[in-house]
């Protein structure tokens, strides 16, 4: 699993099955690019069958910070990306302890100002595809808006869009799995969970997900989860 560049210790892990057949198993570290890297508390350990590769409900890659604690309050989360693009075109997003679904956080991405904005704006987590290759797989979060406040009559402003996301990426600029639910935006103000499940391609190169905001008002998320679902569960 890749981890991200920052000063602080981050706790990496991935699970796999090993081959009844297999001679040899290596633990192997690298990086790219400059700088230093450092390690410690490496461990293997063998997981219950229960626990295993692959299992309903099973999050199999232990991906950092999706329940949105982690970060300074008004800041972007820990692990998260707001995209230079959005904020160029006028979203902001930070952390927030005003109403979160659970803990003491959650994150919301906001049209700043009183202007309306240009394009669309996203929060994102990217997480390494390779063990989620060839899986079906399910997004779990919760999802609420905030409705733009009242403005004079003389600035009328329509409301914006919000949408949960899930997209993989192949080579050769390719797209493969990709929902963003235009066809159930969510408009509730309170705390609902919405999900998205779809099988990742063979060959993906990447793994992102998020929630989008198209117009003026708010958008927050909270209590993330990607699920490795069964083959039966994923044709539902």
């Amino acid at each position: 699993s890749a981890a991200q560049n920052r000063d602080t210790w981050t706790e990496v892990a991935t699970a796999l099955e090993v081959a009844e057949d297999a001679t040899d198993l290596r633990l192997e570290l690298n990086f790219m690019g400059s700088g230093r890297h450092c390690y410690d508390d490496l461990r293997i350990e063998e997981l219950p069958a229960a626990a295993g590769h692959g299992l309903a409900g099973e999050e199999l890659v232990k991906a950092e910070n999706l329940d949105l604690e982690a970060g300074e309050l008004g800041q972007i989360p820990t692990a998260w990306n707001v995209p230079l693009g959005s904020q160029v075109d006028g979203y902001q997003a930070g952390l927030t302890d005003q109403r979160p679904r659970q803990g003491r956080r959650c994150a919301c991405l906001r049209a700043a100002g009183t202007a309306q904005p240009q394009g669309a704006g996203w929060i994102f987590k990217k997480l390494d595809v390779i063990p989620y290759r060839g899986k079906r797989v399910r997004m779990r979060a919760a999802v609420r808006v905030e409705p733009t406040a009242a403005l004079a009559e003389a600035y009328p402003m329509p409301p914006g869009e919000v949408h949960l996301w899930l997209r993989v990426d192949r080579p050769n600029a390719r797209t493969g799995l990709y929902d963003r639910m235009s066809n159930r935006p969510i408009a509730s103000n309170e705390w609902q969970d919405y999900e998205i499940a779809g099988l990742v391609d063979s060959d993906a190169t990447s793994l992102q997900f998020g929630v989008e905001l198209v117009g003026r008002g708010a958008a927050c998320i909270d209590d993330v989860h990607l699920d490795i679902l069964p083959a039966a569960a994923a044709r539902q």
